[in-house]
């Protein structure tokens, strides 16, 4: 696979783990409009409430409409913006940065999305760690209660958004690590054809220095890798890009999101 078709296997990747996210969780819907997307998790989380616009032929119409719908499901929302290095136009981001700031949304923070060919991946644990088991959807809970404490958010942040049926979702692989009996990491992957999505990955503070970030990272993709995915993706918080450069990642976009 050519590095253009890889990139849009990850894009596409990303969109649909959304979607199935958002159509598993209690109390997410999704609504497409021509190339865009409303994926709404029905979290308190902006970034999990978006009008994602990951294609280059949108039209601002759709983004419009969708931002409106968006806007009347009475929670904290944001627009997604892909930036493709090869495309990027100022007037278009532009466009968006209007109909965001006609929302009130005029916060803006970028992130890096990264990937990793199956074939460049860079692993330094064992292959099968003991302290890291598979979550299914009975054990949500628990799963929410690391997921939060590992990104240092109220517990009503994540709300249900990991309930219902969604860790049984068949592209979905929940992992769980425990340290002394307790959870103390999470990681989640999304195979969708030949893409594997690395999502939630978080590790409980008094846990840290401890190696479960890599360890459950390492686990999640290779885990992907094994099933038949050959391009993982992520997008980077500052904190956590260094740990997946070194195990492979690399820098190929960066995506732009407006909240309020």
């Amino acid at each position: 696979m050519n590095t253009d078709d890889a990139l849009s296997e990850a894009v596409t990747g990303y969109a649909l783990s959304m979607q199935r996210l958002c159509a598993a969780t209690p109390a997410g819907s999704t609504e497409r409009a021509g190339h865009v997307r409303l994926l709404f998790s029905g979290t308190a989380l902006p970034s999990l409430n978006s009008v994602a616009v990951l294609d280059d032929e949108w039209e601002a119409g759709d983004v419009t409409a969708l931002a409106e719908h968006a806007e009347g499901l009475g929670l904290p929302w944001s627009i997604l913006f892909r930036v493709a290095r090869d495309t990027a136009n100022e007037s278009r981001l532009a466009e968006i940065a209007e109909i965001a700031g006609s929302h009130g949304l005029t916060g803006r923070s970028e992130t890096p999305f990264l990937t990793c060919d199956r074939d460049d991946l860079v692993g330094r644990g064992p292959r099968v760690d003991s302290r890291i088991v598979t979550a299914g959807a009975a054990d949500w809970a628990e799963y929410t209660a690391a997921l939060s404490d590992g990104f240092e958010a109220p517990p009503s942040a994540f709300g249900s958004l990991m309930a219902g049926g969604v860790l049984d979702v068949p592209e979905f692989t929940g992992y769980l690590a425990r340290l002394d009996g307790q959870p103390a990491a999470t990681g989640l992957g999304s195979r969708i054809g030949r893409s594997l999505g690395v999502f939630n990955i978080a590790v409980v503070p008094r846990f840290r220095r401890a190696g479960l970030g890599r360890a459950v990272t390492e686990r999640v993709v290779l885990d992907g890798f094994e099933a038949g995915a050959t391009i993982a993706y992520l997008q980077a918080s500052d904190d956590g890009r260094p740990l997946y450069e070194s195990m492979g990642f690399r820098h190929v976009e960066t995506w732009i999101s407006f909240r309020g």
